[in-house]
């Protein structure tokens, strides 16, 4: 994907639904998230995760 496509496509969700998102499926994903880039490699994020009834 080009920037300039990247850019111009991108979008903010603000609204959501209840629906329940498999375990797996959001471990998966905070995985995906902690290979991406850090400035100098710092890795400042934390990540939490909560899951309701």
């Amino acid at each position: 994907m080009e920037t300039k496509q990247a850019i111009e496509d991108r979008h903010s969700v603000r609204v959501f639904t209840n629906k329940d998102i498999e375990i797996n499926k959001l471990k998966k994903l905070v995985k995906l998230a902690q290979m991406a880039p850090s400035w100098v490699n710092s890795q400042p994020w934390k990540i939490y995760l909560a899951k309701g009834n």
